[in-house]
């Protein structure tokens, strides 16, 4: 799933979640994969890897099993 607009509101999926630059999502969101560029607030679960690119906002619980971070996020 790829967002660059806005959400409030669950994601659940079995797949990857992709968070564009644009992109901002507030809520629960549960997934195998997600790429952050936009900003998140809420609940994140990532049951594999999480890469968080340099204009990545995060506010909130995070729970991954693997983590990549650019410089600036």
């Amino acid at each position: 799933m790829y967002l660059n607009g806005w959400l409030e509101g669950n994601i659940k999926t079995s797949g990857k979640v992709v968070i564009g630059k644009d992109g901002r999502i507030s809520g629960k969101v549960e997934c195998v994969n997600a790429d952050v560029e936009g900003s998140f607030k809420g609940e994140l679960y990532v049951s594999e890897l999480l890469a968080l690119k340099s204009s990545a906002v995060i506010e909130g619980t995070v729970n991954v099993n693997k983590l990549a971070v650019e410089p600036g996020a």
